[in-house]
C-alpha cells in the first residue's frame, strides 16, 4: 500500500510540472513526436489528444514505443470517446478504475515495461498478453504505423531529434 501511496505522489509531482502541448509557447521545443501524435489524433477527432505529452512521457519513462499507448486507447476506447472508470485502455476488461485518465496512462505504462507479464517482451508479444486475440496484435500494430516510424524525431545521441 505504502509503494502505491508514492507511486501516485510522483505521478501527481511530474503531473502538476508537465506543461501542456496547447499551453506551450510558439518559441518552446515540443517533441516531434508528440506534435506528430497531436496531429494524427486531432485530424481524427480523437478525445486523448488532450494526452499527447502523457502519452509520450510515459513510453519514455517505462522504455516503450511511443506509439504503443495512443494506439491501445483507440482500439479500446475509440480513442477516448467511449470508456469507463477513467480507462481509455480497457485495462482489466475495462473495470479497473484509474483516479483519472491521466493517472491510467502512467499506470498501465507502467505495467507494460516493469510488470512480470510484460517486461522484457517486445511489442507483439506484449500486445498478446494484452489481449490474446491475433487480430487486437495486428489492429494496434497497424495503428502504430499509421501514426508515424518508431524512431520519428526521438534524440539521439546528441540530444538533437532524429529524423526517420
Amino acid at each position: 500500500m505504502r509503494r502505491w501511496n508514492l507511486e501516485i505522489l510522483a505521478a501527481t509531482v511530474l503531473l502538476l510540472a508537465t506543461p501542456s502541448l496547447s499551453g506551450l509557447s510558439a518559441d518552446a521545443k515540443i517533441d516531434p513526436r508528440a506534435a506528430r501524435l497531436h496531429e494524427y489524433l486531432e485530424q481524427r477527432d480523437l478525445p486523448v489528444k488532450t494526452y499527447v505529452e502523457d502519452f509520450v512521457r510515459a513510453a519514455d519513462q517505462n522504455a516503450l514505443d511511443w506509439r504503443l499507448l495512443p494506439s491501445i486507447s483507440i482500439v479500446e476506447s475509440t480513442g477516448g470517446k467511449h470508456f469507463k472508470n477513467n480507462n481509455v485502455f480497457g485495462w482489466a476488461n475495462g473495470d479497473k478504475r484509474f483516479g483519472s485518465v491521466r493517472h491510467g496512462i502512467y499506470r498501465v505504462a507502467h505495467h507494460l515495461g516493469h510488470s512480470r507479464h510484460y517486461r522484457g517482451k517486445t511489442i507483439a508479444a506484449k500486445l498478446a498478453t494484452y489481449n490474446t486475440n491475433p487480430e487486437y496484435r495486428l489492429k494496434v500494430l497497424r495503428l502504430m504505423d499509421q501514426i508515424g516510424p518508431r524512431e520519428f524525431g526521438r534524440p539521439g545521441p546528441s540530444g538533437r531529434p532524429r529524423r526517420s
